[in-house]
């Protein structure tokens, strides 16, 4: 019995996926874009994939938890799990 439970708490501790999405750069700049020595993050969880978003994703809102007055870049991160989703907004400046 007990490795039927730790088999299933394998299963569903592998069954995640992970992606990062970046937002379209419209810039015609040639030098690359400096990330700062800051970093904020504000997540939201969405449950089966459509009751949600618990929390608030805002680009001020991560700013100011990260300390980061001017922001220079952001992105967004996704990890699925079995039963919910969590999404977090990452902000990188000074």
């Amino acid at each position: 019995m007990k490795k039927v439970v730790f088999a299933c708490l394998m299963i569903f501790a592998l069954c995640s996926c992970t992606t990062t999405s970046v937002p379209p750069m419209r810039t015609k700049a040639k030098n690359p874009i400096e990330m700062g020595d800051k970093f904020g993050t504000k997540c939201a969880l969405y449950i089966l994939g459509i009751f949600g978003p618990f929390g608030n994703m805002s680009i001020p809102e991560a700013a100011a938890a990260g300390g980061v007055t001017k922001v220079t870049y952001y992105d967004i991160t996704s990890k699925t799990y079995i039963l919910y989703t969590k999404r977090c907004l990452n902000v990188y400046g000074y």
